[in-house]
């Protein structure tokens, strides 16, 4: 257990120092937005601290981006430092799952499943991305754990536990009650709770989280429809919901890009062994009925119009577990079963270094599992040059729109670098304008406008302006072009900055 809480971090840790890669839309989101709560709290004190944090997300739940603060404090106020998050959360993952894997089987399970969990593609992979779910998944766990270390919430202690515990999950994400709704129900139910019981657990969840629902819950309410219904919800997803193509398609996605085809594979085989097996010396039906009820959930997704795979990552500790639990039963009289179940994780270590850092062998990325970039993306120099264009009196802020909206070039990470270099801009971004006019508009309402020429194409869904935006800007004689001497991007493409120069910054 100790070996896995050392090695997978320290790949984490590795991995995030080798790669120079910008963050994408939601993570560099809220790393900036991270960065301006540690703002609040230098300038304005706890007070400000306090009311900025609920605020600040507006729409989402805003823990995420409080969780870096203790890490600013210690390193210095580098977004760099935020990933430690994610480091803190892997190892109270691992051993939350070690804690439910022992409880339910016995320390093999237990250990298997935590090796399991830290060479799964979705999970490494949201290891380094500043994103809600793997600390989310994390809290889950943490919090299945306390329900069944305590018998299903036997005693005062382990209720006020699992209500601190919903209580953060809450603040991470609205969908939180979602992933531990099931095995919450069934130990109320198994244990035939009292009021007081309730009152115990709903306390601290009023006390951690009904504060900021309370100011936000319309706008996180319409957020999360839109999320699983709206627009987002057809740009990510495989088409009709209740369509067999769609299922099918999205069962294959998740299979290769979550747990991986391999472990799906190992976990099919050993259940179909464990089932066959005859006079088995452990009945674990409590614990395949645990493991069922975490994984309920999973129907919700299937059926739910957004598709992205890494909203079933809080589900995958359970699927670590029931491939653990497999595994012991399927090899509960095997003589050599501890050589061959190290036989059979060898192949999950090699592809996760593989995907991760191109050793033994290069392998393609997994969705959010990729190789690290030694090339970096040029947003601070760009800004740079234009604030040397463009020098400004205290108060005043410059104007930047952002034409380009890939996952490595866009108005998010363009806004992390200016927020992290203290340089007085403005980003916006043409990516959700709805017409022509609108776009124009915000052209020449801006004092600079930079865009990404060739490389990675635009976006269908939000780029459909960017030819008109491009004719716009090189045939009206307002804006003239600075030359930027960085060279190529990563993706092949060029970067394109011009002034207008009948714009003026914005007076603050």
């Amino acid at each position: 257990m100790l070996a896995a809480c050392l090695f997978f971090p320290a790949t984490t840790l590795v991995w995030l120092f080798i790669d120079r890669s910008s963050p994408n839309w939601d993570d560099a989101w809220y790393l900036t937005n991270s960065l301006q709560m540690f703002d609040k709290l230098v300038d304005h004190g706890v007070l400000g601290y306090a009311k900025g944090f609920l605020s600040v997300l507006g729409f989402k739940a805003p823990l995420i981006t409080a969780l870096p603060t203790p890490f600013y404090l210690i390193f210095g106020r580098h977004w760099h430092a935020a990933f430690l998050v994610n480091v803190v959360s892997m190892i109270v993952l691992f051993v939350a799952v070690y804690s439910i894997g022992n409880k339910l089987g016995n320390s093999r399970v237990g250990l298997l499943a935590v090796f399991i969990v830290g060479t799964m593609p979705l999970l490494y992979g949201l290891s380094r991305w500043f994103l809600v779910e793997y600390t989310l998944t994390a809290v889950v766990a943490t919090t299945i754990a306390i329900i069944v270390l305590s018998d299903n919430l036997e005693g005062t202690w382990s209720l006020l536990c699992c209500g601190v515990t919903i209580g953060i999950g809450l603040l991470l994400k609205a969908s939180f009650p979602l992933y531990v709704a099931a095995p919450l129900a069934y130990a109320f139910i198994k244990g035939r709770r009292s009021w007081r019981a309730w009152l115990m657990l709903g306390a601290p969840i009023a006390m951690l989280a009904l504060p900021w629902y309370a100011v936000n819950y319309r706008a996180t309410l319409a957020n999360a429809l839109d999320a699983a219904y709206g627009t987002s919800a057809i740009i990510q997803g495989t088409g009709p919901i209740f369509a067999l193509s769609s299922i099918t398609s999205y069962l294959w996605i998740l299979a290769r890009k979550g747990p991986s085809e391999y472990y799906v594979a190992i976990a099919l085989i050993a259940t179909a062994f464990a089932f066959a097996r005859r006079g088995t010396k452990t009945d674990r039906r409590h614990a395949w009925l645990l493991v069922a009820l975490w994984l309920a959930p999973f129907l919700v997704f299937l059926l739910g119009g957004n598709k992205d795979v890494r909203y079933v990552a809080p589900l995958l500790p359970a699927f670590a577990l029931a491939t653990s639990l497999a595994i012991e039963a399927a090899m509960e009289s095997v003589r050599w079963r501890a050589a061959l179940t190290c036989f059979v994780l060898v192949y999950p270590l090699l592809a996760m270094t593989s995907v991760s850092f191109g050793l033994p062998y290069r392998s393609t990325g997994l969705g959010y599992a990729h190789l690290y970039s030694r090339r970096g993306w040029p947003q601070s120099p760009i800004l740079i040059l234009i604030a040397q264009q463009a020098p400004v009196r205290p108060g005043e802020r410059i104007r930047l729109l952002i034409a380009s909206d890939r996952g490595m070039f866009n108005a998010n990470n363009f806004e992390l670098a200016a927020v992290g270099g203290r340089l007085p801009f403005d980003v916006s971004t043409l990516a959700y304008e709805k017409d022509l006019a609108a776009v124009v508009n915000a052209v020449d309402s801006a004092s600079f406008i930079v865009y990404k020429e060739g490389g990675e194409p635009e976006s269908p869904f939000f780029g459909r302006f960017y030819s008109d935006m491009v004719e716009h800007v090189r045939h009206d004689a307002r804006f003239t072009e600075i030359p930027f001497g960085g060279g190529t991007l990563p993706d092949g493409g060029t970067v394109r900055i011009f002034r207008n120069v009948a714009a003026m910054p914005a007076q603050r």
